[in-house]
């Protein structure tokens, strides 16, 4: 369970700021997010790791208070050993001075309860009280430990504690201590990128395991929060630590930010999109049918209806489209995007007088259905459409009057829709002039 010691120093050193990674693996659990949805470049967002304000202090009284109903305090060895479960521990706070990393003082309290130590570090430091609850679980277990001893709450987030094998640092021990240095470390590394090994916009070589022989895998990393999860805990999950979740992989494999991002997912929904919520699944597929209207010669509109949701709002429907009755798919699909997106969409780009068939897939923030729509029934576009062909072939005369004249000709080529009007002009001087006027004959189709 032992963590980074970088934390230490605002250097590009690594023996003491090398954040182990040997963390107990979870405990066996109902049903754990997959490890399909894990992006070792982006394993949190900006957005909700520094978010200060993201629970009260009554919302994480709640929260502790629900992973563990039944403290068994039962098994204290003694008084020289309580046992205090996260939920009910208590200690008195000293002051904690602002900094360009803490903004806002700590003032210290009286018999402070772990709720409230949590809120006011997040509070001072822009750290989401989320990722500090997480952090605590990853190091210590200390959220769901139903008898944890005294010495998980001293190293409780790990600040402190190389990965050399040397132990914890005493200076830092202590609850208040290590859950402030913790978040205000979390803060360093996202205001000075340079002073530590991986960094955000850029590629970083970062190793499976503490042991250099198990390999490394090349990580763009795609935002400071990520980064600073890897400077705090130097190690990306191998693909047995992943396939293992929660248990454990192999020789090669590492926990600690595999279980930052399970935890996350567990406890909070998605780490990346926070408008997925905890327990959420991928949507059901498209099940009913898949519906067309209005075609042109170059579109038809495609219609469904919305699948479950699986409990997170839908982002996105793709649409492809077959010309061969599903046979064979053609590339490129029409996308409808946006949370509670739309179930209808104009397919273009498609060519004129063909049939088309149509199938849809959907998303919401845990991923995508897996499977796509029944195929919708066959629909045709209409054919290309042109100005008609001049009429070309002799135009007679008949039944001369006084004053009118019969005139007929041959109905040219329609350009692929009907004829709506023809009109006629006279000359009086063989067509070296042509008289003011014409004759209509209109109609759909004009005869």
């Amino acid at each position: 369970m032992t963590r980074v010691a970088s934390r230490l120093a605002a250097l590009v050193l690594t023996v003491v700021m090398a954040a182990a990674v040997l963390t107990v693996s979870a405990p066996p659990a109902k049903a754990w997010v997959s490890g399909s949805l894990w992006d070792p470049g982006n394993i949190i967002s900006d957005q909700q790791f520094f978010d200060g304000d993201a629970m009260s202090v009554a919302q994480i009284q709640s929260f502790l208070n629900a992973k563990v109903p039944t403290c068994n305090t039962q098994w204290s060895s003694g008084p020289s050993d309580p046992i205090v479960c996260l939920k009910d521990f208590r200690q008195t706070t000293v002051n904690r001075a602002a900094d360009a990393y803490c903004p806002s003082a700590y003032v210290g309290g009286s018999n402070e309860t772990a709720a409230t130590i949590i809120y006011k570090v997040a509070r001072a430091c822009d750290i989401s009280p989320k990722v500090l609850l997480v952090t605590l679980q990853k190091e210590q277990g200390l959220v769901t430990h139903t008898w944890p001893s005294s010495y998980r709450y001293d190293i409780a987030m790990g600040y402190g504690c190389p990965d050399t094998g040397d132990g914890c640092i005493s200076e830092y021990y202590g609850f208040q201590n290590q859950v402030w240095r913790a978040a205000r470390q979390f803060q360093r590394y996202r205001l000075l990128p340079t002073s530590y090994n991986y960094r955000a916009g850029v590629n970083n070589r970062i190793g499976y395991h503490p042991n250099a022989a198990c390999g490394a895998q090349t990580v763009y990393i795609e935002n400071s929060a990520t980064a600073a999860l890897y400077n705090y805990t130097p190690y990306v999950p191998n693909t047995a630590a992943l396939n293992a979740i929660p248990g454990t992989g192999n020789s090669c494999s590492s926990y600690g930010n595999r279980n930052f991002f399970m935890y996350y997912w567990e406890w909070f929904g998605s780490p990346i999109d926070s408008s997925v919520p905890p327990g959420a699944t991928i949507p059901s597929p498209v099940t009913g049918a898949v519906t067309t209207s209005n075609p042109t010669e170059a579109s038809l509109d495609v219609s469904w209806t919305a699948p479950n949701n699986g409990g997170a709002t839908i982002q996105e429907y793709v649409v492809r489209r077959s010309a061969d009755g599903g046979a064979s798919w053609l590339p490129g699909y029409t996308s409808v995007i946006g949370n509670s997106a739309g179930t209808s969409a104009t397919v273009t780009g498609l060519e004129p007088d063909t049939p088309y068939v149509f199938q849809v897939a959907v998303r919401n923030g845990v991923g995508w259905a897996g499977i796509w729509s029944p195929s919708s029934a066959s629909a045709r576009t209409l054919p290309l459409i042109t100005i008609p062909s001049p009429v070309t072939g002799a135009v007679s005369a008949s039944n001369a009057k006084a004053t009118s004249i019969d005139v007929a000709w041959s109905a040219p080529d329609d350009g692929g829709s009907p004829i709506v009007e023809y009109v006629v002009r006279r000359s009086a001087d063989g067509g070296a002039t042509w008289l003011p006027g014409y004759a209509q004959v209109t109609g759909n189709p004009a005869a």
